[in-house]
């Protein structure tokens, strides 16, 4: 899911002087309706500085209101901070802006400078990853705000050189949860819509500073159960309030909208989000059955041997012996060639059966003399007898010299000469 929506920050930090020991910093909203006043009300807030008492502040309680430039039926949460903090106040439950009632203001808000990805499955205490914020243009460190509407935040930071962040989801099942970002410079780059939490058979990760939902207080009042150390990113603005105190109260707003708003308006942040299924896909390679299949043409199987469909076999007993050719003649190459030629597009056909006559070629008989009675040729080249085995079956077309007067069988030619075999 690539988020695109950005929820608005208007982030409050108090400035004046407060005394306030035994505390509960929590807040209150008045009705939002659109392009109205909105009305913060706050007690037992820890204030920065002690140094410079207001009159806004009595007894722990102060006041700060702010033109909302949302138009209606955006939804949206507010976050509060003080000294103690980022949102020590609590974040208040989701709320929705109402009609006009007269008012007018600029709802035209700035663009966000990158965005984020998270996976679509969220579950208790499972791993949960933000991709894709250095890619779009954050500059590192980047700040997360993990956000739950009528109860508390936890802020994570992703450290320099990290393109992902593995973050283990310390969310009880069933729980609400948006997730935005800023990073270094200031820069927002979105939020999230409200996910909700799944459950899972895990939950060791849960303990007390687990962002949670408080006891379901009213729409307009919230009340923390904890709050986060770590440092909050995201802009800010000093806004004129009821109480002229203009430069020492700064509030956190939390907007998230059911349409599309890009914005920021000073310090007050619209994030506009966009969802992004992950499937994953299979990539594979297109294939032209036009093309030849060049290279690959040379692990083609041959079949050693394909018999003529049209013409019977001969018979074992009367297939016909071919001898192999001299070593170096003619014969021999260009039989060889012919048995391991190209195998690739229009190479010859199935290689030959070694004993299987070419129908094509006229048989050749050799006679071999015996080895006293050979002459030698011009070249002094003299070529001895083969011998034969007494069990060789009979050549058909060639008498059977084995049976005739003078012959021997092999092996026999090392006593006396005898005449030539015929």
């Amino acid at each position: 899911m690539r988020v695109h929506r950005l929820p608005l920050f208007i982030q409050i930090l108090l400035l004046g002087a407060l005394c306030s020991t035994a505390r509960a910093f929590s807040f209150s909203t008045s009705d939002p309706t659109e392009c109205g006043a909105l009305t913060l009300t706050w007690r037992s807030a820890a204030i920065w500085s002690d140094d410079n008492p207001h009159d806004s502040f009595q007894n722990g309680k102060g006041s700060f209101t702010v033109a909302l430039p949302l138009t209606s039926g955006q939804k949206f949460v507010v976050m509060m901070s003080d000294k103690t903090g980022p949102a020590a106040g609590g974040i208040s439950n989701l709320l929705q802006v109402g009609g006009s009632t007269g008012a007018s203001c600029s709802t035209r808000l700035n663009p966000i400078k990158f965005s984020f990805d998270l996976p679509l499955a969220l579950k208790q205490c499972g791993n949960y990853q933000f991709t894709g914020f250095t890619e779009t243009g954050a500059t590192p460190p980047v700040q997360v705000i993990v956000a739950v509407p009528g109860g508390t935040a936890e802020f994570l930071t992703i450290p320099k050189g990290q393109k992902t962040y593995d973050w283990v989801a310390n969310l009880a099942a069933g729980t609400s949860v948006l997730f935005s970002m800023s990073d270094s410079t200031g820069g927002l780059g979105g939020s999230s819509d409200l996910l909700p939490v799944g459950d899972s058979d895990t939950k060791n990760c849960l303990d007390s500073f687990s962002p949670s939902s408080t006891a379901q207080p009213s729409p307009s009042s919230t009340s923390p159960t904890g709050s986060s150390t770590t440092s909050a990113g995201g802009g800010s603005t000093t806004t004129e309030s009821s109480h002229s105190i203009s430069g020492r109260v700064v509030a956190a707003i939390v907007a998230t909208s059911l349409v599309v708003c890009v914005a920021v308006i000073g310090g007050a942040v619209f994030f506009v989000w966009r969802r992004r299924h992950h499937s994953p896909s299979m990539k594979a390679e297109m294939i032209d059955l036009a093309d030849d299949p060049a290279a690959a043409t040379s692990l083609l199987y041959h079949p050693m041997y394909q018999p003529d469909p049209f013409t019977s076999a001969p018979s074992s007993a009367n297939l016909p012996l071919t001898p192999p050719p001299p070593s170096g003649s003619e014969y021999n190459r260009s039989e060889h060639e012919s048995s391991v030629g190209s195998s690739g597009p229009g190479a010859a056909g199935p290689l030959p059966v070694k004993g299987v006559p070419n129908p094509h070629r006229p048989t050749t008989y050799v006679q071999h003399t015996d080895v006293y009675d050979l002459p030698v040729g011009d070249d002094g080249v003299v070529e001895l007898p083969p011998q034969y085995s007494e069990s060789r079956a009979a050549i058909s077309g060639i008498p059977n010299l084995m049976n005739t007067p003078g012959a021997r069988p092999s092996g026999s030619s090392q006593h006396s000469p005898s005449p030539a075999h015929s």
